[in-house]
């Protein structure tokens, strides 16, 4: 609970980090798509467990609603919204933070290592990702979106094909981009 406690307070005091490695700039073009970050965590019992500003948000799932729900794979109301979008080369994803909590948004090869925080992998059946990995993610203080927060993915940084991102805290929050190349 404390690598728990400590990453979600990381981000919710603006400690965020860069989603991948290389700097995010902004893409303003028109076909540019919104990723949603969302949660519902209830600030009384989430800061109860894992301390003063981990959830400042309005939520009502309690903390012990929140853990249950890791045996059938995290709570739904964790998410990307949406799961899946698609976008002509050229444009970028534009990110906003609607929940109460710090989320990642980073590009990973697969869904099926899971996140960075061993308290939360475990319960999932997930390995979790290399701590090399995970320390080069959270080196960066950019990497967590606080809530509220707002962002971007250049389109230089989304390839043809499929590109994953996925929370690096709550790893069953997932969305693919599809990125049709613009002929």
């Amino acid at each position: 609970m404390k690598a728990l406690r400590l990453l979600i307070i990381a981000g919710v005091t603006g400690f965020a980090f860069m989603y991948f490695a290389g700097a995010a700039t902004a893409d303003h073009g028109r076909d540019n798509r919104t990723v949603k970050m969302r949660d519902d965590c209830d600030p009384a019992t989430f800061n109860a467990v894992l301390g003063a500003g981990a959830c400042v948000g309005d939520g009502h799932t309690t903390f012990g609603e929140f853990f249950a729900a890791l045996s059938n794979g995290g709570d739904h109301h964790w998410r990307f919204n949406p799961a899946m979008t698609g976008l002509k080369e050229g444009h970028g994803l534009k990110l906003v933070n609607r929940g109460g909590e710090g989320h990642t948004f980073t590009k990973v090869d697969s869904f099926d290592a899971g996140g960075c925080v061993p308290e939360l992998n475990g319960p999932l059946g997930l390995p979790g990702r290399d701590p090399a990995f995970c320390r080069d993610v959270f080196a960066d203080p950019a990497a967590v979106l606080p809530p509220g927060g707002h962002d971007s993915v250049a389109a230089s940084m989304l390839t043809p094909g499929t590109n994953r991102f996925q929370c690096m805290i709550h790893p069953w929050m997932t969305t693919t981009v599809k990125v049709v190349a613009d002929h």
